[in-house]
């Protein structure tokens, strides 16, 4: 015979059983009686047998009901135990966490918190992906995300974490060479190290495109790294991080009163957010970025602006 069963239904034998009223049985459930009666009715008619019968005030267990006892005891312990040990692993930090962003925080933020990160969890593996493709969380490609601007998809929780400020850096070599760019204005004669043609559309690509109005591009480059060690060479002037720029002795802010600045988002699937290896990183990434958030906005400036009196002529400009 066939039969179609809702195993969740067993376990409202196991509660009659040990309770012997449906009312108490119920009570423990934390249901309704009827909605307890319901589902044993829906048991009976999968089984074609009852497993319980009334008996004076309280419920027994038939013949059938007797036979299946061992196997629904032993069904619930193992169930328990599963429980148990899903719990354990979710309030345990252990296994693999992927986390994406950009080249310049996997490098510049990430990898040097690397030895503090395992010695605080060392169960738990980072998987840092910093490769120029944007990578789906909702599709589960990355199980958090540190990115610039915030996303639209509904099923990750965004979550703000600090800000990045960015200005227009050259060497002290190429400045020498070329000379110091106006203050303001287009930047005819000079070079200009720009960002790939894909990343057109990104806010910051767009910002120093326009502050760079006249220059000839010299080079185009996917990473911030790359264009940091061309601008280091000489080879131009280039759009950074300033966490980036400003911790370059060849390196200088050419306008340190233009700073545009992004939000920081940390994002992770709603699924994943509460499971223990997730969380941790999460918690490690946050405070990473509030530890360094004076050198990640720009306001910390470096030893060779400090001693520039241009360069110390008033705050940075926020936009």
């Amino acid at each position: 015979m066939h039969f179609c069963m809702d195993w969740s239904d067993l376990r409202f034998v196991l509660a009659v059983r040990r309770a012997g009223t449906l009312t108490k049985a119920a009570g423990e459930l934390g249901l309704s009686q009827s909605t307890v009666t319901r589902r044993l009715a829906a048991l009976q008619r999968s089984l074609g047998a009852r497993v319980l019968e009334r008996r004076g005030p309280e419920y027994a267990l038939t013949a059938l009901g007797e036979r299946l006892w061992p196997m629904l005891a032993e069904m619930e312990e193992r169930a328990i135990a599963l429980e148990l040990a899903a719990q354990d692993l979710d309030a345990r930090p252990a296994g693999t966490v992927r986390i994406t962003t950009v080249d310049a925080l996997a490098v510049r933020l990430l990898a040097p918190s690397l030895a503090r990160f395992r010695a605080q969890f060392p169960e738990v593996t980072l998987e840092i992906d910093s490769s120029p493709w944007t990578l789906d969380l909702a599709r589960r490609e990355a199980d958090l995300a540190l990115r610039l601007g915030r996303p639209r998809q509904q099923a990750l929780v965004a979550r703000k974490v600090g800000r990045m400020g960015l200005t227009l850096y050259a060497s002290a070599r190429y400045l020498a060479q070329q000379g110091t760019p106006p203050r303001s204005g287009p930047l005819q004669g000079h070079e200009f190290l720009d960002d790939d043609e894909e990343q057109s559309w990104a806010p910051q690509v767009k910002w120093a495109r326009a502050m760079t109005e006249g220059a000839r591009v010299a080079a185009r480059m996917q990473t911030w790294q790359g264009r940091m060690v061309a601008a280091e060479a000489g080879a131009g002037i280039t759009l950074l991080p300033c966490f980036l720029g400003d911790t370059s002795r060849a390196l200088r802010r050419i306008r340190p009163d233009e700073v545009v600045h992004h939000d920081l988002w940390l994002l992770v699937h709603r699924e994943l957010r509460q499971v223990a290896r997730v969380r941790v990183v999460q918690d490690f990434v946050a405070g990473l970025v509030a530890e360094h958030a004076a050198q990640l906005d720009g306001s910390a400036l470096p030893w060779q602006h400090a001693r520039s009196p241009r360069a110390t002529s008033g705050p940075a400009r926020r936009t």
